[in-house]
Parts: structure tokens; sequence; C-alpha cells
């Protein structure tokens, strides 16, 4: 990046540096980021009372197709993470719990995802970090109108 770049180039730089540092890597201990994914959907929909999640439903919170996530769950399974269990009112319907061991990965990725925003906090000050917040914000709305009218003017272009 040059001093004489335009505000756009120097913002897009700066976006692109996010692909170097491994965001993901930093929490996952060792699983892909699909597997802590599906973790978390897991979790989330346990922690509202859900007896948990059929293959198809954790494959459509994912926006994949089941085979996708097929062997990832088997994956999960098989190091402990997650179990099937037959649904309670219907035999025939499995759904994917978490295991104790399961709890606690997730336990000990959201500590580390937090205490590493927690030091992003105290790097930035509060009151820089509240400004970042606002601007990502507005940053992200933004790109989505760009997408959404992107997606919608491909629709009508469709049309005879």
């Amino acid at each position: 990046m040059k001093s004489g770049d335009s505000p756009a180039q120097r913002l897009l730089y700066a976006f692109m540096q996010f692909k170097r540092v491994p965001l993901r890597g930093w929490q996952a201990e060792g699983r892909t980021p699909s597997e802590v994914m599906v973790l978390m959907s897991v979790k989330k929909h346990m922690e509202s009372g859900g007896p948990g999640l059929k293959v198809s439903e954790i494959s459509q919170r994912m926006r994949v197709k089941s085979p996708t996530i097929t062997p990832v769950i088997r994956g999960l399974e098989n190091d402990g993470l997650v179990e099937r269990r037959h649904d309670a009112e219907d035999r025939r319907v499995v759904r994917i719990t978490l295991t104790p061991e399961g709890e606690q990965l997730l336990k000990r990725i959201h500590e580390r995802i937090h205490s590493t925003f927690d030091g992003l906090v105290q790097r930035l000050g509060e009151e820089d970090t509240l400004q970042l917040i606002e601007l990502l914000g507005k940053s992200f709305q933004y790109l989505k109108e760009m997408k959404d009218n992107q997606e919608h003017s491909t629709d009508e272009g469709d049309e005879p």
C-alpha cells in the first residue's frame, strides 16, 4: 500500500489484511471451522430447550447439503463430541446432541474467543471500539445491500 493510494484502495487493503490472520485457527482447538459450526449449532439449539438437531436441520442452518455435513458429524461422533439419539416422540428420527466432552470443547473455544476480543478492546480503548463496531455495521449493511441488489438485478435479467 502506498501513501498516495485512494481511500477506497486503502480500505480494500485493510479488509484484505484479515485474510492473512487465521481467525478461525485460534478458536478451534484443532477442529475445522465446519466442525465448530456444527457444535455451536447443536449447542444453541439445546440451550433453547431443543432435543438436539436432525442432520437435515444442521445442514439447513449451515446452508449446505446433508451429504456434506454427514462426515463432519460422523467425525465429531467418533471423537466423542456429539452423539446420535433417537427422538423420544418418534423413534425413526435421529437427533444430534452434544456430549459433555463437546460442551467442554465449546466452552474452551468461547473462552479463547472472548479473551481475544477482550484484548482487542483493551488495545483499541472503549471509544475506538464503539466507533469500530458502528463502522463495521455500516460497512456490512452497505456490502449486503450491494450483494442483494446484484442478485435482484441478475434475477430480473433471467426473465424473458
